[in-house]
């Protein structure tokens, strides 16, 4: 049973992730722009993501969801460190490059109505990580983020490396409907 609820916006859809998505995964995850982080390499590794995004999104710890354009997979949206007693969760977005800033915009936004309808989600939160595209900060303060803290030395990169992490939120109030 399928626990990741699809999520249509214009341009494009937001669903589970599937089997089908194996090669796509590897192709896109060679652009990964996580600092510290290695590029999914092996099939098992993709595997391994389309299962643990089916277990978090059965157990409500969290979803992963293929953002597609065309049918086609151009990233992944994730929300992990769900706490549904906090309403809470954060945001990663991975390997948006291939997708223009308003295709991303309209996903995490449509994203966040719908968690927030269904789920009652009502704090999004998101690290960005210093070496990430600046774009994405952009697109998080262009859907309602806020800067709130700057985590120094908090990203570990290597045995021993670090970079610092800013933390932007968004908190939703039970009468709002929709993003700006």
């Amino acid at each position: 049973m399928n626990h990741t609820p699809e999520i249509s916006f214009e341009n494009g859809m937001l669903r589970a992730l599937e089997d089908s998505d194996i090669s796509r995964l590897l192709e896109l995850y060679q652009q990964q722009v996580m600092p510290g982080q290695k590029a999914l390499i092996e099939e098992e590794q993709a595997k391994r993501m389309i299962t643990l995004a089916a277990q978090m999104a059965s157990q409500q710890r969290g979803m992963m969801w293929a953002l597609t354009v065309d049918g086609q997979l151009q990233g992944v949206l994730s929300f992990y460190d769900w706490r549904p007693s906090l309403l809470k969760t954060q945001i990663r977005l991975d390997v948006f490059n291939e997708v223009g800033l308003d295709v991303q915009k309209s996903a995490v936004k449509k994203c966040i109505e719908a968690t927030s309808k269904k789920y009652h989600l009502r704090n999004f939160i998101y690290q960005w990580v210093d070496g990430q595209p600046e774009k994405n900060k952009q697109l998080m303060l262009e859907v309602g983020f806020e800067f709130n803290a700057k985590l120094r030395d908090l990203w570990r990169t290597g045995q021993d490396s670090y970079v610092d992490v800013e933390q932007y939120n968004l908190f939703l109030v039970e009468s709002e409907q929709e993003l700006n």
